[in-house]
This record gives structure tokens, C-alpha cells and sequence, in this order.
């Protein structure tokens, strides 16, 4: 129906563009017979012709109706179908869209942006689907690969438990011994630093022992004295053989110190002491107690390395039945040092090395070696005055009996003896005994 009314449309349009073309030729002619007429002739004719031209416009469609041809109808419905899908393709691409409004544009823009958003929660949903779907594949995998657990009896239990306790334990016992070594670690480095400052100080305590024994020697000369009218020897009471060596060692001289500067520098000086074969050869002091001159130098200043001084509780003006002097065992044979020398082979095998010679205000004395020893810390033999002979000479017996070297020195009940006593190391002590033999009033 519709390819219908568009062929009738056309053939009206025909029609109608041929009934111009007839009505223009008539003008024309008309204007050709008659210029002069009127404008009122014009308007009628022109009024008669388009009445006329309708009523042609008819009767001329109902000519061409009839003339047309079947051939010409196929012709022209085939044209129309041309001009018809033409026209269609004109209109959709001459076809302009109308203008989006600013909030339907916005509208689309917010649209695709939750499309978006959509899509990514989507593509993120379903990543973690799939990793969760692997991971109970996985599972699923290692559950069939895994054979099933048989119920444990009792003594796997027990095993395993005594495992972890053993485990336990070895972990207990490694963070124990971690600590004891770090304990240790920070004994042994407390240690090297307490010991080098000891060192430190002991080393500058001996320059100072030094500084002061240089003076010493300056200031004091020890000179050695024949024998005058005025020597005393101190005849044994039992005859001796001619053969020992008694009868030499009461040939040697005795020695003589003046004090006086000496006195200057200490007024607590009691005398000078030599023992043969050791690097004694010192003044020693005497004071109110045994303990100042333990931990002070000649000169009264403090030093760890002290100084020679004898007992308080001796007469330095007349000896008592047992006289003793003190001094500290230095390891650099200061002081008392090298009375460590009397135990060695070295000194005991040189006879010459048993005279002791002390030079006090009031005499000049030599004294023979009878008794050497290294003993336990004691004070035994710290005795000076005794009730009776018996006593004294059963001290004198204990002290030989002690000896480690046999002298050949005979001791009677009314001998004087001096003790000489240093530390050999922090639980033993090194003793010398010697007995009075030869003496020289001042």
C-alpha cells in the first residue's frame, strides 16, 4: 500500500509539472497576440487557465493511467524502488542528531564511570575467586597426596613428649652456658682493665722507690771497719771444729752508716741492713706499729711498695732475744725481693752469702745464717721475748728443724737471733734466722 500511494505522488507530480510547462506556452503566446490588454483580462485569464489546467490535470491522469504499459509500470516501480531506498540512505546520513543537553551528557559520564568501576570490582571478584579456587584445589591435591594419620599409641606420646622435653632442656642449657660466657667475657675484660691500671701504678710506685733510694745513696755513705780494741765476739759455748766456718766469718769487717742526714729526710730511721748475696742494702725505719711502713716509702709518702722497718716491739738500742725486720717481696727485687734468693741453690751454695751486717746509732753488728725456709703464712716464729732458756731454745730447735739447708750453726740457750720475714707469694712467706756473732759499740 504504501509503494502505491508513493507511485501516485509522482505521477501527480508529472502531471502537474507538464500542465505548467502547456499553461507557460499559452502565456507566452498571448503576450505575443496582445500586449495592449488590460491587467483585468490578465487576471481572468490566468484564473480561467488554472481552472483549465485542472480540469487537464484530470483528464490528462486519466489519459496517462491508461496509456501506461504494463512494460512501464514494472520501469517505473523499479525506479521508484531505487529513488525510494536512496531517499532513505540520504535521510540517515543527512539525518543530524539533535544536541545532547549538558546533564544527559553528564548523565552518560557518570554511567560509563560506574560501567568502569563495575567492570574492575568485577575483574577484582573474580581474580579472587579463582585464587581462592586454587588454593582448595591445592588443598584438595595435598589432602589426596597426604595419607591419612593412624591414631598414635601411647608410648609415640610419650616419645615425642620426652623429645620436646629433652629439646627443652638443651635450650635451657645453651642460654646457660650464653650467659656464662658473657658473665666471663665481662669478668676477663673487668679483669685486663683492673690489671693494667695496677700496672700502671705499680710501675710508677717503683720509679718513685727508685728516685728515693738514688737520694738515699747520695745522702749516706756505708763504709766498711776493721776490727777495733772495742769488737765483741760472741764465743760459742760449745767448742766448734776449727774446720767451720765460723772461725772466717768473725774475720770480716763490720759496716758503719752516719744517720744524720739521713734523719733529715725520716726522723724514724733506725738502721742500715746488708745480706750478702740479695739486693739488700737498705736503711730500715721503726715506728708505733707494723702496718704504716707496709703501704709508705722512706720518705713518708704513699706507696703500695713500702719500706723496710722493724718490728715495733723491738729495742733497736739493745737487741731483743729475737729481732725482726720486714719489708715487702717486690717483683723487681726491691725491698725484700730478692730474699726470695735464699731458697735457690744459687745462693745456698755460696758460703759467703750467710753473714748478715747491721749498722744501727748505737752499734755495728754481724750476724750468721743458721736457718732458711718457705712456709705457710704463720706467725709462729714472731716470738721476741721468751719466759726462760728452756723456751728459747726450744723455738731455736723448731726453726732449724725447718731449714732446708743445713748451716752447720750452732744456737745456745743465750744467743740473740734475727728473723727476716717477706711475702713469696699470697699464702707463703720467706724466712731467714741468723744468729749474733760479732759486735762494735758506737
Amino acid at each position: 500500500m504504501e509503494k502505491k500511494k508513493i507511485n501516485m505522488k509522482v505521477v501527480q507530480k508529472v502531471v502537474t509539472s507538464k500542465n505548467k510547462n502547456q499553461s507557460k506556452n499559452k502565456i507566452s503566446n498571448s503576450k505575443k497576440k496582445g500586449n495592449s490588454s488590460n491587467t483585468k483580462k490578465k487576471t481572468t485569464n490566468t484564473n480561467n487557465t488554472n481552472k483549465k489546467n485542472i480540469v487537464i490535470s484530470k483528464e490528462a491522469t486519466d489519459n496517462i493511467k491508461s496509456k501506461v504499459s504494463n512494460n512501464e509500470k514494472t520501469k517505473l516501480d523499479s525506479n521508484l524502488k531505487e529513488k525510494t531506498t536512496l531517499a532513505k540512505s540520504k535521510r540517515n546520513t543527512f539525518e543530524i542528531k539533535e544536541p545532547l543537553t549538558p546533564t544527559k551528557e553528564k548523565k552518560k559520564e557518570i554511567v560509563k564511570k560506574k560501567e568502569q568501576q563495575s567492570s574492575k570490582k568485577d575483574k577484582k571478584q573474580k581474580a579472587i575467586e579463582k585464587s581462592i579456587s586454587n588454593t582448595n584445589q591445592t588443598k584438595k591435591v595435598e589432602k589426596r597426596k597426604t595419607p591419612k594419620s593412624k591414631p598414635q599409641s601411647h608410648k609415640q606420646i610419650k616419645t615425642k613428649v620426652d623429645s620436646t622435653i629433652v629439646k627443652d632442656k638443651k635450650a635451657k642449657g645453651k642460654k646457660i652456658i650464653n650467659i656464662i660466657v658473657i658473665l666471663l667475657f665481662i669478668i676477663c675484660i673487668s679483669g685486663l682493665v683492673v690489671s693494667a691500671s695496677h700496672i700502671f701504678v705499680w710501675k710508677k710506685e717503683n720509679k718513685e722507690i727508685e728516685k728515693q733510694v738514688t737520694e738515699i745513696e747520695q745522702k749516706s755513705e756505708v763504709e766498711e771497719v776493721p776490727d777495733s780494741e772495742a769488737v765483741e765476739v760472741i764465743e760459742p759455748v760449745e767448742e766448734i771444729d776449727k774446720a767451720n766456718p765460723y772461725w772466717d766469718y768473725i774475720k770480716m769487717n763490720l759496716i758503719n752508716v752516719d744517720f744524720t742526714e739521713l734523719k733529715q729526710t725520716n726522723n724514724e730511721v733506725a738502721g742500715w741492713i746488708q745480706v750478702n748475696g740479695t739486693n739488700i742494702n737498705y736503711p730500715f725505719v721503726q715506728t708505733t706499729d707494723n702496718d704504716y711502713y707496709l703501704s709508705h716509702a722512706f720518705n713518708k709518702s704513699y706507696n703500695s711498695a713500702g719500706w723496710v722497718f722493724m718490728d715495733y716491739r723491738n729495742s733497736i738500742s739493745s737487741f731483743n732475744k729475737n729481732t725482726i725486720i720486714y719489708a715487702h717481696g717486690r717483683l723487681d727485687n726491691t725491698m725484700f725481693g730478692s730474699l726470695k734468693n735464699i731458697i735457690k741453690s744459687s745462693w745456698i751454695d755460696n758460703p759467703n752469702n750467710y753473714i748478715i751486717k747491721l749498722s744501727t746509732e748505737y752499734e755495728n753488728t754481724l750476724w750468721q745464717v743458721f736457718s732458711v725456709y718457705k712456709i705457710p703464712t704463720t706467725n709462729d716464729y714472731l716470738k721476741i721475748n721468751f719466759k726462760d732458756e728452756e723456751e728459747f731454745t726450744n723455738f731455736t730447735n723448731k726453726l732449724l728443724s725447718r731449714s732446708e739447708h743445713d748451716f752447720n750453726t750452732i744456737i745456745s740457750s743465750t744467743d740473740k737471733i734475727l728473723t727476716l720475714s717477706t711475702c713469696y707469694d699470697d699464702t707463703d712467706k720467706v724466712v731467714l734466722h741468723a744468729k749474733l756473732i760479732k759486735r762494735e759499740a758506737k
